[in-house]
C-alpha cells in the first residue's frame, strides 16, 4: 500500500497535467469540430506540444512532458473510438461499398473486368440499394479497379453481409492503427523505446488528417501502411520484398517502391518481390480463372474510368493538379498528359539519384524518398493516402541532433495537409533532395543529420 501511495505522489504532477491537457484538447477539438481552420490549429498545436514533450522526457520538465503525452493520447484514443463506431454504422456509399461490391464479383465468379458483370450481378441477386450516379459511373460501369490479386482481399469482404462486413473492417482499421504505432515505435524509437515513445507515435499518426478520412470511409490505408512498415523493419533482409509484394493486394501503387530495391541493388529482395507476385497471381488465377488476369492487361479499368476522376479535389496527384490548373486555359488532355509523363520521368530520375545518396547516410530516409515520389506521380493518389507519410514524419520527429530540421521540413509541409496535400509531398520531396544534393556535398558535418 505504501508503494502505491509513493507512486501516486511521485506522479501526481503528471496526472494533474494529463487531466488539464485532456480537458483543453477535448474542448478545443469539439469547439472546432466543424471549423477547418480550427482543426488545422488544433493539429499544429498538438503536433508541436507532443514533439517538445517527447524531447523533454529526460529533463526537469519530465512530469509535465509525460502529462502532455498522456492527456493528448487519451483525447485521441477516445476520438478514434467514436469515429470507429460512426464508421461501423454509417450508410455512406464510399469507400467500403466499393470494396464490398467488387468483392461480389469474385464471390459470384463473374469476370472482373467486364463492364457488364455488375449488371448481371445486380439483376441476378435482386439488389435494392439505390446507387448514386457517381457510384455507377466510377464503379459499376467499370468493374474491378485494381489488379486481380486484390480479389484476395475483396472476396472475403464480400463473403459476409454488408453490415457485418462494414463492422469488421471498422474494427480491423481500429486495431491496425495501434499495430502500426507499435511497429513504427519498434523501428524508430530504438534504444529509447518506452510507453511514452509509443504514445508519441500514436499521437502523430492520429493527428494526420488522412487518418480521420481513412476511418470514416473504411479505407484500407492502414493495412497497406502495415506492410510498408514491415518492409522498412526488414529493409536489409530479402523478406522485405515479400512484404512489399503483399502490399499490392491492398493497393497497386506500392509496386512503385520496388525501384528502391533496384537502386540499392538488393537483388534478393527484388527476387522475393517477383516470386511473391507470381505466386499471388497464380493463386488468383486458380481461384477465379486466368482469364481475369489476361483481361486486366487486355482491357484495363483505366480505359473505362471517367476522366473527371483525374481532376477532382480529393485527387492530390501531379496529374490532377495539372488538370485543375491547366484545363481552364484550354490546354488539351493530350498535352497535359505529355507534361505529366515528362514531369513524372524527371521526378523518378531525381528520386532515384537522391535515394542512392541518402542511402549512404540512412536507409529509411532513402526508402521514404520513393514513397513521396509514389504519392506525387500516382494518378489516383487521394488525399487520405497521406498516412503513408507517417514513417517519414516519425523518423524526423525522433531525431535529436538538430531541431532546426523539425521546423525546416515538418511544419511547413504539415501546414498544407488540410488544404492541398500535394504541396506537402512536394515540400518534403524538395527538402530531401536538398539534403541529398547540397547538404551532404557541401558540409561534412551535415552528413550526420540523418544518422
Amino acid at each position: 500500500m505504501k508503494v502505491s501511495q509513493d507512486f501516486l505522489l511521485k506522479n501526481f504532477k503528471t496526472y494533474i497535467v494529463a487531466i488539464i491537457v485532456f480537458c483543453i484538447t477535448a474542448g478545443t477539438f469539439f469547439l472546432f469540430k466543424e471549423d477547418k481552420g480550427g482543426k488545422s490549429f488544433f493539429m499544429m498545436a498538438s503536433f508541436v506540444a507532443s514533439y517538445y514533450a517527447y524531447q523533454n522526457l529526460k529533463t526537469a520538465w519530465k512530469h509535465i512532458s509525460k502529462g502532455i503525452l498522456i492527456g493528448l493520447g487519451i483525447t485521441l484514443f477516445l476520438f478514434v473510438i467514436i469515429e470507429t463506431i460512426k464508421a461501423a454504422i454509417s450508410n455512406a456509399e464510399w469507400d467500403f461499398m466499393c470494396f464490398y461490391m467488387q468483392g461480389q464479383l469474385g464471390l459470384h465468379h463473374l469476370p472482373f473486368y467486364n463492364a457488364h458483370s455488375f449488371k448481371t450481378l445486380l439483376q441476378s441477386n435482386n439488389y435494392h440499394y439505390n446507387f448514386s450516379f457517381g457510384f455507377r459511373n466510377e464503379i459499376l460501369n467499370v468493374g474491378l479497379l485494381p489488379p486481380p490479386i486484390s480479389m484476395l482481399l475483396f472476396a472475403p469482404i464480400g463473403s459476409v453481409d454488408y453490415d457485418t462486413g462494414r463492422i469488421i473492417i471498422a474494427i480491423l482499421i481500429f486495431i491496425f492503427i495501434f499495430v502500426n504505432a507499435y511497429l513504427a515505435n519498434l523501428i524508430f524509437a530504438k534504444k529509447e523505446r518506452s510507453p511514452y515513445s509509443f504514445l508519441f507515435v500514436f499521437i502523430i499518426i492520429m493527428l494526420l488528417p488522412g487518418t480521420n478520412g481513412t476511418i470514416g470511409f473504411n479505407q484500407t490505408n492502414f493495412f497497406l501502411l502495415f506492410f510498408l512498415l514491415l518492409t522498412i523493419y526488414n529493409i536489409n533482409k530479402p523478406i522485405s520484398g515479400f512484404y512489399l509484394a503483399l502490399s499490392l493486394i491492398i493497393k497497386p501503387l506500392s509496386g512503385f517502391l520496388v525501384l528502391f530495391f533496384i537502386s540499392d541493388k538488393k537483388w534478393k529482395s527484388v527476387t522475393y518481390f517477383l516470386a511473391t507476385i507470381i505466386f499471388l497471381f497464380s493463386i488468383t488465377g486458380f481461384l477465379w480463372g486466368f482469364d481475369n488476369i489476361v483481361d486486366f492487361f487486355h482491357s484495363p479499368p483505366t480505359q473505362r474510368l471517367p476522366l473527371d476522376l483525374y481532376e477532382q479535389g480529393v485527387n492530390q496527384s501531379l496529374l490532377a493538379v495539372l488538370n485543375r490548373n491547366l484545363m481552364k486555359y484550354g490546354i488539351t488532355w493530350k498535352m497535359i498528359n505529355l507534361v505529366y509523363y515528362f514531369s513524372s520521368a524527371v521526378l523518378v530520375v531525381l528520386t532515384y539519384l537522391a535515394s542512392k545518396r541518402l542511402n549512404k547516410i540512412n536507409i529509411y530516409v532513402s526508402f521514404c524518398t520513393f514513397i513521396l515520389c509514389m504519392l506525387i506521380i500516382y494518378p489516383s493518389s487521394l488525399d487520405h493516402y497521406m498516412v503513408y507519410l507517417s514513417p517519414l514524419f516519425i523518423y524526423f520527429l525522433f531525431l535529436k541532433k538538430s531541431k532546426k530540421y523539425f521546423w525546416l521540413m515538418i511544419l511547413p509541409a504539415v501546414s498544407f495537409l488540410r488544404t492541398e496535400v500535394f504541396f506537402s509531398y512536394v515540400l518534403l520531396w524538395i527538402a530531401l533532395l536538398y539534403i541529398a544534393f547540397f547538404l551532404l556535398k557541401t558540409d561534412a558535418q551535415e552528413k550526420l543529420i540523418l544518422a
